[in-house]
């Protein structure tokens, strides 16, 4: 005897002829299915992705940790609420340039900049000639950067795998690594004495 199902939990299954469609996804509510922006239906198709403005959104929120909303909205025409969306995979509302210039330039690095341009299959090369020479506060800070990289990683492989709080943990600290020595190199290119 054929039997479909009206509600489907871990505990009972309840029968209904009438009302199962065959689609489960109907029933069941998948993981994590709120935590993205769903397009409109009236929407069009977009040229970028659910998932690379997902990404945006991300390495947005990894800009605005690495500097600290707080001393955004303190140097910026938004506050740190309309920064919290600007990140929130859940708000449709991106970051203006005029807000993430204003950031980039505070973190000393083009983080979301350079993610866009990868999006575009392009990369984000510094002007060499406009860098300053580096001296030894620019070694000490990377000295210091990459002394708390390698603890947070050794920290992390001490079980076996990388979760998604050391992943954020992580990336912050190794982006603020490769920026320093983006900075240190382009000095020692363009710098003068």
């Amino acid at each position: 005897m054929w039997t479909s199902f009206d509600v489907l939990d871990s505990a009972t299954l309840k029968a209904s002829r009438d009302k199962f469609t065959g689609r489960l996804s109907e029933k069941i509510p998948l993981i994590f299915e709120d935590d993205f922006v769903r397009p409109d239906e009236t929407e069009t198709v977009r040229p970028t992705s659910q998932e690379e403005r997902r990404d945006l959104k991300a390495t947005v929120g990894r800009l605005l940790r690495q500097v600290g909303a707080s001393n955004v909205a303190k140097e910026s025409r938004v506050g740190e609420a309309h920064l919290s969306r600007y990140a929130s995979p859940r708000e449709k509302e991106f970051m203006p340039l005029d807000v993430l210039a204003d950031v980039e330039r505070m973190a000393g690095y083009p983080l979301v900049t350079e993610y866009m341009a990868n999006l575009s299959g392009f990369s984000l090369v510094r002007n060499e000639s406009e860098a300053d020479a580096p001296d030894m506060e620019d070694v000490s800070r990377l000295a210091d950067t990459k002394g708390r990289l390698l603890s947070a990683l050794i920290t992390s492989f001490l079980d076996g795998k990388i979760d998604n709080h050391e992943r954020r943990t992580l990336l912050p600290l190794l982006d603020d690594a490769i920026a320093q020595m983006q900075e240190l190199r382009s000095g020692l290119i363009g710098g003068g004495a």
